[in-house]
């Protein structure tokens, strides 16, 4: 937000406004889950770790760590690891993406109701 706060996936669904400011990833396609588990994981699929993945793009290094502070605070998540990122823009301009992979498990009442509890989601910061 450019206030520099956050909001809850609550708040974001009753206020119109913000939510058209929110773009959501798809989970993955079921033609490339098969072919991740077939080329990548050996047919593990407690190995994926990315069918459940979203971005959050920051302004500053200042509003990330604030968020990574947030996730990491939160008692529903449970970080089972982090990964730097830099890519090379395919452009070829001498600006870097940098970011910071963080794989988690959302656990609550819901998720062990519906055997969620394992599966590991990525976010994208």
């Amino acid at each position: 937000l450019a206030s520099g706060g956050f909001v809850s996936c609550e708040d974001l669904c009753r206020d119109r406004a913000l939510s058209d400011k929110v773009r959501f990833d798809h989970a993955k396609s079921v033609s490339r889950v098969a072919e991740k588990l077939h080329c990548s994981l050996r047919l593990d699929a407690s190995r994926l770790r990315d069918l459940c993945r979203q971005r959050i793009v920051f302004e500053s290094i200042d509003d990330m760590r604030a968020c990574v502070d947030v996730i990491l605070r939160d008692d529903k998540v449970s970080v089972d690891g982090f990964k730097e990122t830099i890519r090379a823009p395919a452009d070829g301009s001498p600006t870097y993406h940098r970011g910071l992979l963080v794989n988690l498990r959302i656990v609550t009442r819901d998720t062990f109701r519906l055997g969620l509890e394992n599966h590991v989601c990525e976010v994208q910061l």
